[in-house]
C-alpha cells in the first residue's frame, strides 16, 4: 500500500523564496525516512559530497561537527538578523578570513531568509529543518518539541533547478563583516529569552519521569570560571548549579524548570517577581562559584535552542502558584540548606503540580 504526501518543489525567483506545495508520491516504507538520524544522515552525504551548498536560516551550536563540514569546501547562506543562529558558529566557521579581511569568504546572510535547502551535486534535501539540533537532532533531548519534515531529491532536472536557485540567491545575499556578527551576538541574547509556541498546561502529568523541576532562586551573585567559553556563557543565566550526584542525574538536557524568586529572610515568594520557565540543555564542568563559595560547581545550562515550554505562565498560574508554595507543606521546596536539591523533592514537587492544576481547573470552571 502507498501513501500521497502533500508536497511538492516550487522554486521562484532568487528575490524570493523557496516555497514547498503539490503532490509528491511516497512509498509506504518512506513513512519513517525523515526521522531526525536519517536527516542528519542525509546532510552529512551531503556535507561530504561535491560543491556543498546551504541555504538554511539557522545554524545552532555544534551543527557544523555534527555536519562534518571541513577544508572549506562549501558555501553557507544564513539569516543573522532574527537571532535564531548562533554568532559565535558562524564566526568559528570563517575566523581566519574574518581576521585577515574582516569579512567572511564562505558565508553570506539574508535577512529575509527562511529557506532550509542543503545540496550537493548529486543530492539535495529541502524542508523544514533548521541546521540545529531541534532541526536534524544530533543534540538528544534537548530537541524535544518540534516536528520536522524533509524531501530527499536526487533527480538530476531538479537539482540543477535548486543549484540555479541557489547561485542567484548567493549573489544577492551580503557576505558578513566582524560588526554584523556582533550586533548578531546581541540578537541572539534576546532570542533565548523568547517564548515559542507554547502548549497547555493539561497536557501537564505531574506522574512524568520529566516533569517540571521548580527550583527558587535569590539576589546572591557568582563567578563564571575563566574556562568557560563564549556560547556557554551566553547561557549561564538560568543555569542550575549541580551540588551533589543526586540531583546530576534528575538535570538531564530538555528538562524544564520553572523558577520562582525567594526572600531571603521569610523564605516566601517575592509578591512582585515573576516566574520563569526554562528548559535544560548541556552541563558546563566547573563553570561557577556561587558567592562565599570555596570550589567552582558544574551546571546545567539553559537549552541555547528550546522546545515549545509545557504550558504558559498566566497571571492566574503565577497567582495560584505562589499561593500554593507559601503553605506549610511545601516548606521543603522553600529550604536553603541541603546537600541534594532536586532529587529528594521530585515527590513533593509532584504533589504541588497535581494541586496547582486541580486548582487553576476549579477557577477556569
Amino acid at each position: 500500500m502507498s501513501e500521497f504526501l502533500n508536497v511538492s518543489l516550487v522554486l521562484q525567483p532568487h528575490w524570493k523564496q523557496l516555497f514547498v506545495l503539490g503532490m509528491i508520491f511516497v512509498a509506504s516504507y518512506a513513512r519513517t525516512a525523515w526521522r531526525g538520524g536519517q536527516r542528519l544522515a542525509a546532510v552529512r552525504e551531503i556535507a561530504s559530497g561535491d560543491n556543498p551548498r546551504f541555504a538554511v536560516a539557522f545554524w545552532g551550536r555544534g551543527a557544523p561537527e555534527a555536519l562534518g563540514l571541513k577544508d572549506g569546501r562549501y558555501k553557507i547562506i544564513c539569516n543573522l538578523e532574527m537571532g535564531g543562529t548562533n554568532p559565535h558558529v558562524i564566526r568559528a566557521l570563517d575566523a581566519a578570513e574574518i581576521e585577515r579581511t574582516g569579512f567572511t569568504k564562505r558565508i553570506r546572510q539574508r535577512d529575509d531568509l527562511h529557506a532550509k535547502v542543503f545540496i550537493c551535486d548529486h543530492l539535495a534535501l529541502v524542508g523544514s529543518a533548521n541546521a540545529s539540533a531541534n532541526g536534524l537532532g544530533f543534540e538528544g533531548a534537548e530537541a524535544k518539541g518540534w516536528l520536522e519534515a524533509g524531501i530527499r531529491i536526487d533527480d538530476p532536472t531538479t537539482l540543477k533547478t535548486i543549484a540555479d536557485w541557489f547561485a542567484n540567491t548567493w549573489k544577492s545575499a551580503d557576505r558578513i563583516s566582524g560588526d554584523d556578527i556582533e550586533r548578531a551576538v546581541l540578537a541572539w541574547k534576546q532570542r533565548r529569552r523568547a517564548k515559542p509556541t507554547l502548549l497547555g498546561l493539561n497536557k501537564l502529568d505531574p506522574d512524568a519521569d520529566d516533569v517540571p523541576l521548580i527550583n527558587w532562586w535569590g539576589d546572591g551573585d557568582y563567578e563564571v570560571a575563566e574556562s568557560v567559553n563564549d556560547d556557554d556563557r551566553l547561557l549561564i543565566d538560568d543555569s542550575v548549579e549541580i551540588e551533589h550526584d543526586d540531583d546530576r542525574a534528575v538535570l538531564f538536557p530538555g528538562r524544564w524548570v520553572l523558577y520562582w524568586k525567594r526572600n531571603l529572610r521569610s523564605s516566601l515568594p517575592n509578591k512582585s517577581a515573576k516566574l520563569e520557565l526554562v528548559q535544560l540543555g548541556r552541563v558546563a564542568a566547573s563553570a561557577v562559584r556561587m558567592e562565599g563559595g570555596t570550589k567552582f560547581l558544574d551546571v546545567a545550562l539553559r537549552a541555547d535552542e528550546p522546545g515549545p515550554p509545557p504550558f504558559e505562565i498566566t497571571d492566574e498560574f503565577t497567582r495560584t502558584f505562589k499561593r500554593l508554595i507559601a503553605q506549610p507543606k511545601y516548606a521543603f521546596l522553600r529550604r536553603d540548606e541541603y546537600d541534594a536539591f532536586f532529587a529528594p523533592a521530585i515527590p513533593q514537587m509532584r504533589e504541588l503540580w497535581r494541586e496547582l492544576k486541580s486548582s487553576l481547573n476549579q477557577t477556569e470552571g
